[in-house]
């Protein structure tokens, strides 16, 4: 009889042991569990974070690249004022003279006269250039010409058709139909805004505008490696292609 309850007793004590450690294990496991999902959410909440710190760089930097571009902008347009400015008291300073030794001869040309003149002696110039311009610079240029010819509406126009015309002569030879906007068929502006959008003057070098269309293309691209979540790290290992192209489709995680 006490060793029939012995043996019960045993068996309640195993069972007892048995249902302890499940209780224990399902409490490890859950507390194992809950550490990993904790673990997790850290991590996301990290990641998270980073990202908000890189979109909010990303947008300092664009303000302050942004910001500094509107300071050069201005800064030119402030010297392309001054120049222009000053071009313009030279040119009636010449018109002037020019005026008053031709009035004791007869009749002297008013100022378009003038701009008109001096016009076709620089297309004489620019097609002596031609010939020595490639198959698509001579096509570029003679749309260009062809925009020149068209008959200005003012005086303020003449001066900017001619202004754009020397420049087209002085640089032919030096790339300026590769350059912007010369690179591309007239646009439909007016010569005077055109002249403007360029800060054209007749004392501005060759490279000049192709030298801003250069830091515009930088710009660009530095945009689009601050833009990519890795800084351009994968942009960086990919290829060159050495003929055609390639697109990057940028995707960005909610």
């Amino acid at each position: 009889m006490f060793e029939k309850s012995f043996n019960m007793n045993q068996k309640q004590s195993n069972t007892f042991q048995r249902m302890f450690k499940n209780m224990f294990d399902d409490r490890g496991r859950s507390s194992a569990g809950k550490s990993h999902e904790s673990r997790e959410h850290q991590k996301e909440r990290k990641d998270k974070d980073q990202e908000r710190k890189r979109e909010q760089e990303r947008k300092k930097q664009e303000h302050q690249k942004q910001e500094k571009e509107k300071d050069q902008e201005r800064q030119r347009e402030h010297e392309f004022r001054s120049r222009d400015k000053e071009e313009r008291k030279q040119e009636k300073h010449m018109h002037d003279d020019s005026a008053h030794m031709q009035a004791s001869f007869g009749d002297s040309p008013g100022e378009m006269e003038k701009f008109d003149l001096e016009f076709d002696q620089e297309m004489e110039k620019f097609d002596q250039k031609l010939c020595q311009l490639g198959v698509r610079a001579k096509t570029l240029a003679t749309m260009w010409k062809a925009k020149l010819r068209v008959k200005p509406h003012s005086v303020e126009e003449a001066r900017s058709r001619n202004i754009i015309a020397n420049y087209l002569t002085k640089c032919s030879g030096e790339g300026v139909f590769e350059m912007e906007p010369f690179n591309h068929i007239p646009p439909p502006l007016d010569l005077v805004t055109l002249r403007n959008k360029m800060f054209l003057t007749r004392e501005t070098t060759c490279r000049a505008i192709s030298l801003n269309t250069q830091k515009d293309s930088n710009s660009h691209l530095a945009q689009l490696l601050a833009n990519s979540s890795d800084g351009g790290e994968f942009l960086k290992e990919l290829p060159v292609p050495r003929n055609g192209a390639f697109f990057i489709l940028h995707m960005r995680p909610n």
